[in-house]
């Protein structure tokens, strides 16, 4: 399954450090042969979740044609199923990013990240100035970007927009835009433990058991 010692997600997906995975964020609330799901971190919001690939590559793009739509399928579903449940119809994004690309500490295995939130036009706006994304027409068209620092997001309109390469991108950019449209400020970093509430993974757990994903 090429999984790698030193990674903090192959230790989740292969059970390996059971400090880290009985913490209840790193709850596995779904897995297959293909991926795992568990609670993220660092929005301050519950429902928010994490998919992570069971094997260790850079990112999505390197899984071929037929997991690409195994995964599209699976987005999918939770999305439907959160749009039911909450109203909300979660955006989705990843950051596939290299082992020497622009950011050295992001995690080199491929995740995703689901939010349900409703970002504006504005922030949207920066958002696409800041990444240059481009529409494509496919999940498949994430192919291009195989083994390249790339950005890829998923509007609640199921469009795609991907890019690469964007150099001087702040790093967590993607991440605090989100934080921005939930009412922070710019000082907010993911890995505060008060915008990490027990409360919200919690909630996460909860209303993820009402997901009829197989259906």
């Amino acid at each position: 399954m090429g999984l790698m010692k030193d990674c903090v997600f192959c230790s989740l997906v292969n059970q390996t450090d059971k400090e880290l995975c009985s913490k209840l964020e790193n709850s596995v609330l779904y897995e297959d042969d293909l991926v795992l799901i568990k609670p993220a971190l660092g929005m301050s919001i519950p429902n928010y979740l994490m998919i992570i690939s069971k094997q260790h590559i850079n990112g999505f793009a390197e899984l071929d044609s037929c997991n690409l739509f195994r995964l599209e399928n699976l987005l999918d579903r939770i999305c439907d199923e959160y749009l039911k449940i909450i109203g909300t119809y979660p955006i989705i994004f990843e950051h596939g990013s290299l082992p020497k690309g622009r950011h050295p500490l992001s995690i080199t295995h491929a995740h995703l990240h689901i939010i349900p939130i409703y970002i504006s036009r504005d922030n949207l706006e920066k958002l696409f100035d800041e990444l240059e994304l481009g529409l494509q027409f496919t999940i498949i068209s994430l192919h291009n970007m195989k083994h390249k620092d790339y950005w890829m997001y998923r509007s609640e309109n199921k469009h795609y927009y991907m890019s690469h390469s964007i150099k001087d991108a702040p790093k967590s950019c993607f991440i605090k835009l989100v934080a921005e449209q939930a009412g922070y400020d710019n000082s907010y970093e993911w890995r505060d433990p008060k915008n990490n509430r027990e409360s919200d993974i919690k909630k996460t757990i909860k209303i993820f058991k009402k997901l009829r994903l197989n259906k």
